[in-house]
């Protein structure tokens, strides 16, 4: 039987991006579903709120999706962007948001970057 796998996104800065596609994920030691590593089924080619990537309007979006009232705190953490397989029964589901998910510590090797992508 073969494994059921989604391809996920995590958005971050550039800087973090290419030290990820080098050397893979290191979880979060906080988050709100505690530590773990972080994803969105949100992709690039997704409208957000009507907007569309390249637009401010859909970093915004995009910022607000991903980290709620703090985003504006963030506005460097979508100018790339990590594109991941991962096994679907390893990815646990963000309580209060719709399309975020995270990956706990230990099945961490079930995650495989597939491209790190700059979007601004």
């Amino acid at each position: 039987m073969k494994k059921k796998e989604s391809l996920v996104f995590h958005y971050t800065s550039w800087d973090i991006a290419q030290m990820i596609a080098k050397g893979g994920f290191k979880p979060s030691a906080t988050g709100m579903a505690g530590p773990g590593t972080y994803f969105t089924t949100s992709a690039p080619t997704k409208r957000l709120n009507g907007a569309k990537w390249p637009s401010t309007k859909w970093k915004e979006a995009l910022l607000q999706d991903c980290f709620g009232g703090n985003w504006r705190n963030r506005q460097n953490a979508c100018d790339s962007v990590i594109v991941s397989k991962v096994l679907e029964r390893v990815l646990d589901p963000v309580e209060n948001r719709e399309a975020a998910w995270v990956v706990m510590d230990e099945y961490r090797t079930h995650i495989q970057v597939l491209y790190a992508v700059r979007l601004y």
